[in-house]
């Protein structure tokens, strides 16, 4: 079988359509593991349970996924064993999917996951502490816009705010229109703020 990982890629390549590309990982919390994944254009979580972290369960909540919201072309992931089986590389071949793998420890495409691991994490806890469930978190995860100028991952995806028990008028929940080229320009000068940040924290690490 023609392996389809490779770990020469861009990783800051800021995608051109919601779901084109995704990252994911898993992560533990107090004796459960979870499978994560994150739209890299809209920013749209989605986090599952696991029962193991066999490939095999993995593939079958992916599966679930890419029925909801279509297959991408490229899936971001470290090098962990249930990612790079024979059998999870034969599922994305098949599913004429690119795999992108690298290390955790210097993927700079794996912040975005493992930022939301750990804000899942937080929202986890302080969810139990409320009786609220994994759904209501990413519900609210969803619904909330990414910054003052940017819009939720819900706007970003499905083009409307998702129905939660907060008053909503009508309108609020109405398909929106969404300026393609005006998100497009706020993504990349947020991209770029954050990589300079990246360079100045590393050159002052450097002279510590």
């Amino acid at each position: 079988m023609r392996a389809n990982t490779q770990t020469s890629f861009e990783p800051h390549e800021i995608p051109d359509y919601p779901m084109q590309s995704i990252s994911m990982d898993v992560f533990y919390l107090d004796g459960t593991e979870y499978l994560v994944t994150v739209d890299r254009y809209s920013k749209w979580p989605a986090c599952y349970m696991l029962k193991s972290t066999k490939s095999s369960e993995i593939i079958e909540l992916l599966k679930r996924q890419f029925v909801d919201f279509g297959r991408p072309e490229v899936v971001f992931s470290d090098n962990a064993s249930y990612f790079v089986s024979y059998e999870f590389q034969r599922f994305l071949e098949d599913y004429g999917i690119k795999h992108v793998t690298a290390s955790p420890y210097h993927s700079p495409s794996s912040g975005l996951v493992e930022r939301m691991n750990q804000t899942i994490k937080s929202c986890l806890t302080k969810a139990k502490q409320s009786d609220q469930s994994l759904f209501d978190v990413l519900h609210t995860l969803r619904n909330t816009p990414i910054s003052s100028q940017l819009p939720s991952p819900a706007v970003l995806l499905q083009s409307r705010n998702l129905r939660d028990n907060l008053n909503c008028l009508p309108k609020q929940l109405k398909p929106q229109h969404i300026d393609l080229p005006t998100i497009d320009s706020l993504f990349r000068e947020r991209q770029a703020k954050a990589m300079f940040d990246s360079s100045v924290n590393k050159l002052a690490t450097e002279f510590v």
